[in-house]
């Protein structure tokens, strides 16, 4: 049985750096039938669009607030798409972490029942 799984994290432009490698690793991923999503909460939406012709990405804007504030904001923002769209798993992979193709399915190695979001 496949699980949904939503691959997701918050991002910002001060990642820009390792966001193309992030992105071919997700899209990389060999667990099928994944959805991939980033919530963009730089101050434009210049990163985002930037990016958004290789993955879905969904700019918030956040006027004053502070960097935990946005991250906190973003996180929201892919629970309320895991919750809507009644995804098995979230599993949240930070903007500047690379993971290799089997990642998935090395977890559910380690059980179904693992708290791995």
């Amino acid at each position: 049985m496949a699980y949904k799984i939503l691959v997701a994290c918050p991002n910002y432009d001060g990642k820009a750096y390792s966001m193309q490698k992030w992105i071919d690793a997700v899209k990389a991923l060999t667990y099928p039938g994944l959805t991939i999503l980033q919530i963009d909460n730089s101050d434009t939406t210049q990163f985002a669009d930037q990016y958004s012709n290789q993955i879905p990405i969904t700019h918030i804007d956040l006027p004053n607030e502070g960097p935990n504030r946005r991250i906190a904001l973003s996180m929201d923002e892919i629970r309320k798409v895991a919750l809507a769209g009644n995804y098995d798993y979230w599993f949240n992979v930070e903007a500047d972490i690379i993971i290799p193709p089997n990642t998935i399915e090395t977890l559910f190695l380690y059980g179904l029942e693992a708290d791995w979001i």
